[in-house]
């Protein structure tokens, strides 16, 4: 039987694929925003309300959400490993990062689910 803390405790290939795939995801929401801007003569708050308020510019923008803070969690979990040597600091740095981050994640998630 695996354990609750093998499923969570990824590294090597599964984290350095984790980073690819989410940076590859920014890009592409990158690229989704800046085709919107392009493409608009005269931006107002009526058009990026309109564009914002669209189901898969939703979703799109959670997506991305997840990926930058999968990637901030794995960067920064590794710069705590590499640099800290006090393990109650580390675990201090780790515990600080996740409640930061799952707070951006439910902020993030009030502020684009109410456009």
């Amino acid at each position: 039987m695996v354990s609750i803390k093998s499923i969570l405790k990824c590294h090597g290939v599964h984290e350095w694929l984790l980073v690819r795939v989410s940076a590859v995801w920014m890009l592409l929401y990158i690229v989704y925003i800046s085709i919107f801007i392009i493409s608009s003569n005269n931006l107002s708050y009526d058009k990026w309300y309109d564009f914002f308020s669209k189901n898969i510019t939703k979703i799109f923008s959670i997506m991305t959400l997840l990926s930058a803070l999968s990637h901030t969690w794995i960067g920064i979990r590794h710069i705590l490993e590499d640099y800290i040597t006090l393990p109650v600091l580390k675990q201090l740095g780790t515990w600080i990062t996740g409640f930061i981050l799952f707070a951006y994640l439910f902020f993030g998630m009030i502020i684009i689910w109410s456009v």
